[in-house]
């Protein structure tokens, strides 16, 4: 998860709405890997373009 306009929005509702950290933690971590697999997937994609 990039830290960025959108998401810093997004993490202050959470706060807003009453998110401990340890839920505001894993909240974020599942994004990070979210992100992760997109990036591995078209990575993958890429790969297979290029014959790999």
């Amino acid at each position: 998860m990039e830290y960025n306009d959108e998401n810093r929005e997004r993490l202050a509702v959470k706060v807003a709405e009453g998110w401990d950290h340890k839920e505001l933690f894993s909240y974020a971590v599942l994004n990070l890997m979210e992100t992760y697999d997109k990036s591995k997937q078209a990575f993958k994609v890429d790969c297979k373009s290029m014959g790999m």
